[in-house]
């Protein structure tokens, strides 16, 4: 995912042979949406960025531009961030997320890669995943000790993440909306 997780390593399972998310972890590595550090670990309790996540996505998805040069984009009026370069090493699949409204910036055109993603954060990106894909849900009715946390410009999408067993709550009975997700919980 993040620069130290793109390099191209052997990735060993022995740092989460044990941890919850071990079956799906495996399954992302052998699809090829996530990918270890520089000496082969997971890292499944670490933090994920909004860049991170937005790559997750759009390799699970096998998401591509229309247009596939740099170029063309820049010349086709392609959305940008101000905090978005062309030579990060997540341009291409932030790009890809973009262009498929899987993500969008913030009022004064920044995407903040860099920024750990919240849950409520993730479960927008995945409900316009699930949108995307065309899928069907319906909306679960939350019962979370913490509902009044969840930010109103959220609530419909982990309504809908949820009943899609997407996300689940977490074991102490909330939600956490402003918690930041971990690499488990992406995968």
């Amino acid at each position: 995912l993040a620069g130290s997780l793109l390099f191209s390593t052997n990735v060993s399972a022995e740092d989460i042979s044990t941890h919850w998310s071990y079956e799906n972890f495996m399954y992302a590595k052998d699809k090829g949406f996530i990918q270890g550090d520089q000496h082969g670990n997971l890292n499944p309790d670490k933090a994920i960025t909004r860049a991170e996540f937005a790559t997750t996505i759009v390799k699970a998805l096998k998401l591509q531009l229309p247009v596939t040069t740099v170029e063309e984009r820049t010349t086709n009026s392609f959305k940008s961030y101000n905090d978005v370069a062309v030579n990060d090493w997540f341009y291409n699949e932030v790009s890809i997320a973009t262009y498929y409204d899987l993500i969008k910036g913030d009022e004064f055109g920044n995407f903040k890669p860099s920024d750990l993603i919240s849950r409520e954060e993730m479960a927008v990106i995945l409900y316009r995943a699930v949108q995307h894909l065309q899928y069907d849900s319906t909306k679960f009715t939350l019962n979370f000790s913490d509902n009044a946390k969840i930010s109103n410009w959220a609530v419909e999408e982990i309504q809908h993440i949820l009943s899609n067993g997407l996300m689940t709550g977490l074991p102490d009975g909330s939600f956490g909306p402003q918690l930041t997700a971990s690499r488990a919980e992406a995968v």
